[in-house]
């Protein structure tokens, strides 16, 4: 971001700062500006704000503008659906909602969770409160963003000092093989997709599959396999690691879960191709949109410098005044001076627009050839109890 353009401050300020509080409900900024109404009508809009305005005060107006028609049209979106919900739901389903409102606004999403739980086990504390203190860290902390706004601590994220710290000490933790069991009957809720396993035995694997294609991407991948030679699924897997767990063994000797995993890693490198080829489809669309859209602009820009040009020249041929002929000459100087810059920009423009491409398609073409590496993580025995 150019901090000095205040049109850059201001997209900034309204992708980040207004509809902030969306992180903690969608979860992504870019999902609820599709929902609001699509991207390229967000680019286009905000595009003509850098074409149109001049001014700081043209450039908050318009600013403004955008941000007021898009709150209006999330508070539609919010009532329609809210209506919609209603409308088909029976009472005692409608009631049951309202009723659960207050809980299910301060619920942690899954991602919160498992921070709160790394945190708990590496720094070795009990019970973690919705707001709690860390060792070394001065202001009180919490994972919920509703209540960071309520109670002014401080909204704990992945890249926070602490909390990476956090990471990179339990990315560190040495993960001998050992057999755990998983205690179901100490869980709080019920998971309907380990109530079938209880009493099953057999063994867990979780693997860093990354991959770099059109961007470098990471992949955890979980397999599992029971005694009877039962494959237990990511979800599964994942699932287990909710239940209260205790280390009955270790120095085992694990099998082989390259026929589970290998499934796993060519799926993620097909999808990986898949969202390359249509991004590299959407990203030529919209830089040929904005070749065009440049092209035209100045050309026309251009066409209207060379009709200037001709007529001050007709001026000049049928002036009689030698200081008016004069004026007009060194007019014509200056309309020929800007010709030749807009000129120049055209060929810039173009430029820039094959470096783009260029840059696109050494991309796909890297998606077409993709590095990938697999790393193992853990190998454990397992028993559902």
């Amino acid at each position: 971001m150019n901090t000095r353009n205040e049109a850059d401050k201001r997209v900034f300020e309204l992708l980040r700062e207004k509809f902030k509080l969306f992180d903690g409900v969608f979860g992504a900024s870019d999902e609820i500006l599709g929902a609001i109404e699509s991207g390229i009508d967000i680019e286009m809009r905000i595009h003509g704000v850098y074409q149109t305005a001049r001014t700081t005060e043209q450039i908050q107006s318009a600013f403004d503008e955008i941000q007021r028609e898009l709150d209006e049209q999330i508070q539609i979106n919010l009532q329609q659906t809210r209506r919609h919900l209603l409308d088909h739901f029976d009472e005692d389903v409608t009631s049951l909602l309202k009723f659960q409102q207050n809980e299910t606004t301060t619920t942690l999403s899954q991602r919160e969770k498992w921070l709160q739980s790394l945190i708990a086990y590496e720094l070795d504390l009990k019970n973690i409160s919705s707001v709690f203190k860390i060792p070394g860290y001065s202001a009180p902390c919490t994972f919920n963003w509703q209540e960071s706004q309520k109670t002014g601590a401080h909204f704990l994220r992945e890249d926070d000092p602490p909390v990476f710290s956090i990471i990179k000490q339990a990315i560190a933790n040495n993960t001998p093989i050992a057999e755990l069991h998983f205690n179901y009957s100490e869980y709080e809720h019920k998971i309907s997709l380990i109530e079938s396993f209880i009493g099953a035995s057999g063994w867990l694997s979780l693997s860093l599959f990354e991959i770099k294609a059109f961007e470098e991407e990471q992949h955890l991948i979980f397999a599992g396999l029971t005694d009877q030679g039962i494959a237990l699924d990511c979800e599964t897997c994942e699932k287990l690691f909710q239940l209260p767990a205790s280390i009955v063994s270790t120095s085992l000797s694990p099998p082989s879960f390259e026929t589970i995993i290998h499934p796993h890693c060519t799926s993620i490198v097909s999808e990986v191709e898949r969202r390359a080829e249509s991004l590299y489809e959407t990203e030529v669309e919209k830089l040929d949109a904005w070749s065009d859209d440049l092209k035209i602009r100045l050309e026309k820009e251009l066409k209207t410098l060379d009709k200037e040009i001709r007529d001050n020249r007709k001026k000049a041929t049928a002036s009689h005044s030698l200081n008016e002929k004069l004026q007009i000459q060194q007019s014509i100087r200056n309309l020929e001076k800007q010709r030749a810059q807009k000129r120049s920009a055209l060929f810039e423009e173009e430029d820039r627009v094959d470096a783009k491409r260029d840059s696109i398609i050494e991309k796909c073409s890297n998606s077409l050839c993709p590095q990938s590496s697999l790393t193992s993580i853990f190998q454990m025995r397992f028993k559902v109890i």
